[in-house]
């Protein structure tokens, strides 16, 4: 949340898009999907105008922050980053 709040004000404030918090899907391939949610995205503003679709969004965000717990493998963290 150090991370997200101050950013979160920052981005709304300039009017560059919109950040979004971990439950968010974004769908980065199709058949089969990969959907991945990283802790913190965001996506820029000329991005959103675009997207009509419901449900999880479609593409990869512009930032994505993945916060590494200390349980998990430096393994587990690169597939994520692969992928």
């Amino acid at each position: 949340m150090n991370i997200a709040i101050p950013s979160g004000a920052f981005i709304k404030q300039q009017k560059l898009g919109a950040i979004y918090a971990a439950e968010t899907g974004f769908v980065l391939e199709r058949d089969p999907d990969t959907v991945r949610a990283p802790d913190i995205a965001f996506v820029k503003q000329e991005r959103l105008e675009h997207v009509k679709a419901k449900g999880f969004f479609p593409g990869t965000p512009d930032i994505a922050v993945e916060v590494i717990s200390p349980g998990d493998s430096y393994i587990d963290a690169e597939e994520k980053v692969a992928t």
